[in-house]
């Protein structure tokens, strides 16, 4: 965590104190110093309360959140979606459509991804001219 993860962590700070002061009140105290894993376990105790915390930011498809694996809490920041905690096996896919409105992703046919059947070159006189032949 480099010096640009203390810049994220001061926004957020400045962010949610923001509302406050554009509104002309004032904090009652500092933000509270806490972990995401105390966050994750027990949110209800810090609802409405400014809280500063340090985790790694990370930023994929699909998933943008706060994470500390110490205790392997995960606050999500930003958009949900329903399919975002699928959890399909290496090599499988599943169909959805447009009409199903994705409300129950847990009914969804996961099926293995077939691997492309292997093509063996014949080394013949063509292929070594094909090896030669100027890129």
């Amino acid at each position: 965590m480099g010096a640009g993860f203390h810049h994220i962590i001061g926004c957020l700070t400045a962010t949610i104190m923001l509302p406050g002061v554009l509104f002309g009140q004032t904090t009652a105290s500092e933000p509270i110093n806490t972990t995401i894993c105390k966050l994750a376990k027990a949110p209800e105790r810090f609802n409405g309360d400014i809280v500063q915390f340090r985790a790694e930011f990370v930023s994929r498809f699909q998933w943008t959140g706060f994470v500390d694996e110490n205790c392997s809490a995960k606050i999500p920041v930003g958009v949900y979606h329903v399919f975002d905690d699928l959890k399909p096996q290496q090599g499988q896919y599943a169909f959805t459509t447009i009409g199903d409105q994705n409300t129950h992703p847990e009914r969804l046919h996961w099926k293995a991804i077939q691997p492309p059947r292997s093509a063996h070159l014949r080394q013949d006189d063509n292929y070594q001219l094909f090896l030669l032949a100027p890129v």
